[in-house]
């Protein structure tokens, strides 16, 4: 039994139901779609159907949808309810939102402030952890081969942020009387820059 296209002009059939819903997504995709009225510049665009009937508001691209969301008062405004925050490097001021303050401990203006206070507290500090440091966290980082928080891998932290993963002591070196001891390989795991800032400086 042939199942035959949901598109009256068209004279394809298929063996299974299955088979014309692909065709049907394929080639006549534009049946699924609706015209609606943009809620900030007020011109026509094209949305899914169910995407419509998703949301209570249709805009016709990101550039659209912040504008009108800047308009917005009370309790709907993105700035209703945000709380000021200085930047852990250069101090300037920032408005953050209640759960981004919540989730961290520090806050930066930008990637370019996070990454100048990382170089500055972090990574520069690596020498202190001993003469064969290098060697180690090499090793640890080939065990690894991903940070052990969020599975991002070496390679891509070199994209994302110009440097390896760290390597972090589960049981920090200041509790230790010997270096050799704190730099065992069960006591180092590898981190993403992002998760080592947040595992280093929640935990204190």
């Amino acid at each position: 039994m042939s199942v035959n296209c949901q598109k009256s002009e068209c004279d394809k059939s298929f063996n299974t139901e299955h088979g014309m819903k692909i065709h049907f997504g394929q080639k006549h995709e534009t049946l699924r779609s609706v015209t609606v009225q943009c809620d900030h510049c007020g011109e026509k665009v094209e949305k899914m159907k169910k995407n419509v009937n998703r949301n209570e508001n249709n805009f016709c691209d990101n550039k659209c949808y912040g504008d009108w969301r800047t308009k917005l008062t009370g309790e709907k405004n993105p700035k209703y309810n945000r709380i000021k925050v200085l930047c852990e490097f250069c101090e300037s001021e920032k408005l953050i939102q209640e759960n981004e303050y919540d989730r961290n401990d520090k806050h930066f203006c930008d990637k370019e402030c996070y990454f100048s206070w990382m170089r500055e507290n972090i990574k520069d500090n690596y020498t202190y952890y001993g003469n064969n440091w290098d060697e180690i966290s090499s090793k640890v980082r080939n065990r690894d081969e991903e940070c052990k928080n969020c599975g991002i891998s070496n390679n891509s932290c070199n994209d994302r942020y110009g440097c390896q993963l760290h390597v972090h002591h589960i049981t920090p070196l200041k509790d230790f009387s010997n270096k050799s001891e704190a730099n065992k390989m069960e006591n180092l795991i590898s981190l993403c820059p992002s998760c080592h800032m947040k595992v280093e400086y929640n935990d204190t």
